[in-house]
């Protein structure tokens, strides 16, 4: 008798898979893969991927393209066949949602949040600051101070900021970066006399500097008080010498030195960590996937560096990055994105509780909250409409 090819019937079977673009502001576009199962259960997945919009849509509409085509079971043949050493960032962002969906509903089946399918929670709550820059529209130190002050009343204790607005060491002319450098210096100033001395305060400078200019730089945030400095240098530009070098220079002034949000593979992680530059990683979820990311999180705290995630978008890679967060060694806190638009709240039904600065760890399966389908059919832009993709920048010029 003929071997049937159809799955088995306890297996998770991928039904359609389809992308809603969901526009938030003149910023940012928010892009989610819907992926509904056999059983008619639904899992979400976060694949925003900021000024690639168009690129991310295109990739989806492949995948969906193959999963209606054929009865694929979640993750190895799905993973295995669209994954590849030339995946392109934008389809590897549609692979983590994908992955991110298929974990959601894992878990979902059995009755557990998805911590426990990553190998269960070290703590209950999880430190989180505030990356206020994508929210604040008034670019001056005084929008800037006013976007940490409603930060500090929705309860948060650390906020971060991106304050260099178009600077790049070697794309900025040299009488231009003198006042782009000192325009930040007022917006830091003026952020940390608003949260005052009990406020962490994190400090984004999404490698504009060169290493010169990057030295210059920690002597002028240290009046501060930063807890951390982040993507001081382009660390692939910097060898391992140069880059403790930094560090030292910031551990000195009592600062720690972060980076590691464009680690996209294994290899990307253990170049980095090899030059032993940085206290605190903090890959993306939506360029590693999601056990990749387990594996070089545990490699970064083998390694001694604390552990952290890049968690600057939506609400699902929010709580997708909370249950990571709940089971990751060494962890220092989580980023979180405040006050950009209502629609990140209005999509959760079930909101992650904030307290004294941490989120409670959501126990709800799955991704431990619950997505309004009504909602996000709301804001998302019609499908399969002949649309023009509305396109991600940055809080500021060259942000």
């Amino acid at each position: 008798m003929p071997r049937s090819t159809d799955p088995p019937h306890n297996d998770l079977v991928i039904a359609t898979v389809n992308l809603d673009v969901v526009r938030v502001s003149q910023k940012t576009t928010w892009l989610f893969l819907e992926v509904e199962f056999s059983d008619g259960s639904v899992g979400f997945g976060e694949a925003s991927y900021f000024g690639h919009e168009a690129a991310v849509v295109a990739d989806a509409a492949r995948v969906s393209d193959i999963v209606a085509k054929e009865k694929m079971v979640a993750f190895a043949p799905i993973l295995t066949r669209l994954r590849s050493p030339q995946t392109s960032r934008s389809m590897a962002s549609i692979l983590s949602a994908l992955e991110q969906a298929m974990l959601t509903g894992m878990a979902q089946r059995a009755g557990l949040p998805v911590s426990v399918l990553l190998g269960g929670n070290q703590r209950q709550s999880v430190p989180v600051y505030a990356n206020i820059n994508r929210g604040v529209v008034d670019r001056s130190p005084e929008g800037f101070a006013a976007a940490a002050l409603a930060a500090g009343r929705l309860g948060y204790q650390a906020v971060k900021l991106a304050p260099f607005d178009g600077l790049r060491w070697d794309e900025t002319e040299s009488e231009s970066q003198e006042k782009l450098l000192m325009a930040g210096v007022a917006r830091v100033a003026a952020v940390r006399a608003a949260i005052g001395e009990d406020c962490r305060l994190l400090i984004d400078c999404h490698w504009r500097f060169d290493m010169k200019m990057a030295v210059r730089v920690v002597a002028m945030l240290c009046e501060f008080n930063p807890y951390w400095l982040e993507d001081l240098v382009d660390t692939d530009k910097i060898d391992g010498v140069e880059l403790r070098h930094l560090r030292d220079i910031a551990h000195a002034k009592d600062i720690l030195v972060a980076g590691g949000e464009n680690v996209w593979t294994m290899k990307d992680a253990l170049a980095l960590l090899s030059k032993n530059g940085l206290d605190v990683m903090l890959p993306d979820l939506r360029q590693t996937g999601i056990l990749q990311a387990r594996s070089i999180l545990d490699a970064a705290a083998a390694h001694g560096v604390m552990t952290s995630l890049h968690n600057p978008a939506g609400p699902v890679l929010d709580a997708m990055s909370v249950q990571m967060a709940a089971v990751l060694p060494d962890f220092v806190i989580l980023e979180r994105q405040v006050n950009e638009s209502p629609i990140y709240d209005a999509l959760i039904e079930t909101p992650i509780v904030l307290h004294d600065g941490n989120l409670q760890v959501p126990t709800l399966p799955g991704l431990g909250v619950q997505i309004s389908r009504a909602q996000m059919e709301a804001h998302s832009l019609p499908r399969d409409a002949e649309i023009e993709i509305p396109i991600s920048r940055g809080g500021g010029p060259n942000a």
